[in-house]
């Protein structure tokens, strides 16, 4: 795998996918020094727009200056759900991801994921809704998701068949798993995709690396998903 250079914000002569790291827990100076010794810098880190009793720590405006001075971009991640049916659910739970971005001051052109864990139920009014809600703000429509195991494929394919606009939405596949990795020894870009066209741009290869005080799972991003991080 290339290296990855200084980060930043630009992705101009980069070559192969970017690596990073997504956490549950907030961006402490001394966990951020943890990840480097045990996994390498990471071009990116996927952390949780809001704060879920249990879940997830919500991203601070001063994790945010944290991340970015180290030239770590970051990949927002939109868990206040779960489960995805029914359209009006769709949309609403876009306008709670619009929201808190705005909130928090994410720029325009920023792709927010929806975490749509393999556990949930989920079909495709609920796709469209979260899509085309997203689609009509600043931002970009993403989804985290299985596309192998649960409902995700079938349910995706079907909102795609439906409606062609779906296929701007960006894919974060959690499949293949070949397991957590350094920098150094990320394998080569091969996620499970759906089996439909779909635009794949991240992948999670690894879950609950426990190197550290908080947990993590490794990431890979091709160029074009990377330039649509913060």
């Amino acid at each position: 795998m290339t290296s990855a250079g200084t980060g930043g914000s630009s992705s101009g002569g980069h070559t192969g996918p970017y690596y990073g790291v997504d956490s549950a827990a907030q961006v402490t100076s001394t966990f951020y020094d943890c990840v480097v010794s045990q996994y390498g810098k990471p071009d990116f880190w996927g952390r949780y727009l809001t704060r879920v009793s249990g879940v997830s720590d919500g991203l601070t405006s001063s994790e945010v200056s944290f991340l970015h001075s180290k030239g770590v971009k970051i990949l927002p991640i939109f868990n206040g759900f779960s489960q995805a049916t029914g359209l009006s659910n769709g949309q609403q739970d876009a306008h709670m991801a619009i929201a808190a971005a705005k909130a928090l001051g994410v720029p325009n052109g920023t792709a927010l994921f929806a975490d749509v864990e393999v556990t949930y139920a989920v079909d495709s009014a609920w796709i469209e809704g979260y899509v085309e809600t997203i689609l009509q703000s600043p931002y970009l429509p993403g989804i985290y998701a299985n596309p192998v195991t649960g409902s995700f494929n079938s349910a995706y394919c079907a909102a795609l068949s439906a409606n062609s606009a779906m296929k701007q939405t960006i894919i974060w596949s959690n499949e293949r798993e070949p397991g957590v990795t350094s920098k150094s020894k990320a394998p080569a870009w091969n996620p499970a995709v759906p089996t439909c066209p779909a635009t794949v741009e991240v992948w999670q290869f690894g879950e609950n690396g426990n190197a550290c005080s908080a947990g993590v799972d490794t990431n890979l991003a091709l160029p074009a998903g990377y330039s649509k991080f913060w």
